[in-house]
């Protein structure tokens, strides 16, 4: 960075300005930003704080997602590493907020607070006795409530100190406390389960109970309930009679004592019932009522008349956001009727729920493989038919398309622009202008290509099933069969060749008769002359299991992996030894950094989860030492797919849940490299931490390319450091601000680029 010295005055007026604009800030980025706006987590809650920041609470995940550009585009935040069920969260601005749930393990209770927008969460103390909090509502950053459950009923938590010490108050009789909302410090209420509505107009001192009457049948369940002021306000409850489910509306005028039924909807239990949720006002006369299956009512005469909405919403709808009477932003997941399938979605309407925007959602991509021709430009390829590209090491990711039918998984390079790589069907594609544009290039009566090694320019490698193996001389634009001594039941899963002359081929099938019903067959062939003639270097017709890969780091020296074993050749793969298995493990790639230090990646099982693992050695396989291990674990199965190396020095990983790493020591330490995909817009983001002594971190995003200036400023205008004076693509940055030489003080930063400016201040405390 090269520093400025620009005369630059900041006017009392735009300090001013600032200073007003400071009171709007937006809470910092993540070290870890999910690349895509969802994870596989279904959104129970969308809290709106201003106009663009809104918070998003995701069911069954220690995940919390926010936006801070209106809903356009989310970013996850992981703010704890444990197991938690999330159920509900209240905010009082963009940085102070709460949550409530459950562990999973021991089904006890647990709050968390944040003050930094969710980047960060302190666990708060409440009683071991409390199980499955449910509902959480704070006024201010003293006053709040909590709701749970014990043995003895629903359970309501009271604090006046932000959540330091909690008064109590039990209802017996009442499974859980599911809704808290105070219009102010005195007039509250609180919704359970048991048909419990409960008033209170002196803070929560006393209680008075709430009967809804005039329900069409015999009601099962309320719902939720939305208070208007005191005297006014929305209850959603259930029915069921003979077979039917009957959904009602009711309003009372008179805090509670009466209800008036204002609308009610009765479909067939044998269908996909849908049945209202959660009931939301906008303002006395607009309001709305969400459930399953696109199903949205609308009122515009304060709950007198409701009509539904014919919506083209593909959401299983789990919560609304209203940001005005015609944008909407709701959260949930896409569902087929019946299948039960259920995934994270947040979708936004401008047009008051009509239709629905739908950003290309994807949630967790699972990355097969990445390549890296020098430090600075590679390719990452997607199961799902992405394929990505960065010029910058791996800091920004472009996509360059997307084709489910080509479906890229592998890639070996050929020269600076030209690569091949394994597709959908085992087909082989070829680029000739770095990953932009692939054409299939094998004969079209091949397929089934299950690796690939590229030798050279002009030489290179493939194996499949039924025996297949395959050859290019002309740099993977013609392919043809070569003769090998593997029988077409046999499928060759892996190939590697140390040069165009040196190579071996593993195949492997399963058969056998009874009482052999699972028996393995291998084989291993080798060549010395380009595939022209062939050896049996192995034939094991009594395999205890399937071997996948084989890498070999020089003519005699080399590796084969299983699901979770590891063996080792020294004589050129005529015999192989056991470095012994583990269960926990399934090891999916294995590289050679020279021939005694070997990383060897997969999926490691952690209590029933999976968490990407990468094992390394340094003594050419006598002991294997835990490299890397993701910090959190997942049911969905994260993991590590592929292991690339530039050099000895510089390696690449990529894996299951946007996981791309990379190393710059050997693979002793990995940093996440995956980052957004070119941003949607120009963005300054709020430093963390905030306060900070003395480094803080400062991030921004520039949607293309532009002269950026990155400065910082003191309470009186004066420029006191220049980060940024350059051009920079397009694409998500970090800097590191040192103030070890300021003094202690408010100061303020401010990103201009290509017409775009924005200030946002810091506090420096020593």
């Amino acid at each position: 960075m090269r520093s400025s010295h620009l005369p630059f005055k900041i006017s009392s007026l735009l300090i001013s300005f600032i200073l007003l604009f400071s009171a709007q800030n937006i809470f910092a980025q993540p070290t870890w930003k999910s690349t895509f706006e969802n994870n596989p987590n279904l959104v129970t809650k969308l809290v709106p704080k201003n106009d663009s920041t809104f918070f998003g609470f995701c069911h069954y995940s220690k995940f919390f997602q926010k936006s801070t550009d209106g809903g356009v585009s989310w970013n996850t935040v992981i703010g704890f590493d444990s197991n938690y069920t999330i159920l509900d969260g209240s905010f009082i601005n963009q940085n102070i907020g709460w949550i409530i749930g459950y562990n999973w393990d021991t089904y006890l209770g647990v709050v968390f607070k944040t003050t930094n927008g969710g980047t960060n969460w302190i666990k708060q103390s409440v009683s071991n006795q409390y199980s499955t909090g449910r509902a959480v509502y704070f006024l201010n950053e003293n006053t709040g409530w909590l709701g749970l459950q014990n043995s003895a009923g629903g359970i309501l938590l009271a604090t006046t100190d932000g959540g330091q010490n909690w008064s109590k108050s039990v209802f017996s009789g009442v499974w859980g406390i599911s809704r808290i909302k105070f219009l102010d410090n005195d007039n509250g209420w609180i919704l359970g389960f048991n048909h419990f509505l409960n008033k209170t107009t002196n803070g929560g001192i006393n209680w008075i109970p709430i009967t809804i009457n005039n329900v069409p049948y015999s009601y099962n369940s309320d719902n939720d309930f939305f208070p208007i002021d005191m005297d006014s306000g929305f209850a959603l409850v259930t029915s069921f009679n003979t077979g039917l489910q009957t959904s009602s509306i009711m309003k009372t005028s008179n805090g509670g004592n009466n209800w008036n039924l204002m609308f009610s909807y009765t479909d067939n239990l044998t269908s996909n019932s849908r049945g209202f949720d959660k009931i939301n006002f906008i303002n006395s006369q607009t309001g709305y009522i969400n459930g399953e299956f696109n199903f949205l009512f609308k009122t515009t005469n304060g709950g007198f008349n409701w009509n539904q909405v014919n919506t083209n919403c593909p959401l299983l709808v789990s919560s609304l956001l209203f940001l005005n009477e015609t944008n909407i932003i709701a959260g949930g997941g896409p569902t087929q009727a019946g299948s039960g399938a259920r995934y994270n979605m947040i979708i936004k309407s401008t047009n008051s729920g009509i239709n629905w925007s739908i950003k290309d959602h994807n949630w967790y991509l699972n990355f097969s493989d990445v390549y890296f021709k020098d430090l600075q430009n590679g390719l990452a390829v997607a199961d799902t038919g992405y394929i990505f590209k960065t010029t910058n090491g791996g800091t920004n990711w472009n996509k360059l398309f997307k084709n489910s039918s080509i479906g890229i998984r592998n890639f070996n390079y050929i020269d600076e622009n030209i690569l091949c790589g394994i597709g959908s069907g085992g087909k082989i594609y070829r680029t000739t202008n770095f990953g932009n544009d692939w054409n299939q290039v094998q004969p079209s009566s091949i397929q089934g290509i299950n690796d690939l090694k590229i030798v050279n320019s002009e030489i290179g490698f493939a194996s499949g099933s039924n025996g297949v193996a395959l050859k290019t001389s002309d740099g993977g634009q013609n392919w043809f069969n070569l003769a090998v001594p593997i029988a077409s039941d046999y499928s060759c899963t892996g190939i590697d060749f140390i040069n165009e002359n040196t190579g071996w081929v593993i195949a492997n099938k399963v058969g056998g008769a009874p009482p052999f019903f699972y028996q393995y067959y291998q084989k291993i062939i080798k060549t010395t002359n380009g595939g022209n003639e062939w050896s049996v270097v192995m034939d094991n017709t009594n395999a205890t299991t399937v071997f996948s890969k084989l890498k070999f780091s020089d003519a005699n020296n080399g590796y084969l992996i299983n699901y979770n074993s590891i063996a080792k050749t020294t004589d050129a793969g005529a015999t192989w030894n056991s470095l012994g298995s583990n269960s926990n493990i399934n090891y999916s790639t294995i590289k050679a950094l020279n021939p005694n230090v070997w990383l060897a990646g997969g999926k490691e099982t952690v209590n029933g989860n999976y968490r990407g693992a990468i094992y390394k050695t340094t003594n050419a396989g006598l002991s294997w030492n835990m490299q890397f291990s993701e910090n959190g674990t997942s049911v969905y199965g994260s993991g590590v797919n592929s292991l690339f190396k530039l050099d000895s020095m510089n390696v690449w990983f990529c894996g299951d849940m946007n996981a791309i790493f990379k190393s710059t020591n050997g693979g002793n330490v990995f940093v996440s490299q995956i980052s957004s995909i070119v941003p949607e817009g120009f963005s300054l983001k709020q430093n963390f931490p905030n306060p900070f002594n003395p480094t803080t971190k400062i991030n921004f995003d520039l949607k293309n390319a532009a002269f950026a200036m990155l400065r910082v400023y003191d309470i009186t205008g004066r420029e006191v450091r220049t980060l940024v004076y350059e051009k920079l693509t397009a694409g998500s940055y970090s800097y590191d601000f040192n103030a070890i030489e300021l003094p202690s003080g408010v100061y303020f930063y401010q990103l201009q680029a290509d017409g775009f400016v924005e200030t946002k201040k810091m506090i420096l405390l020593k």
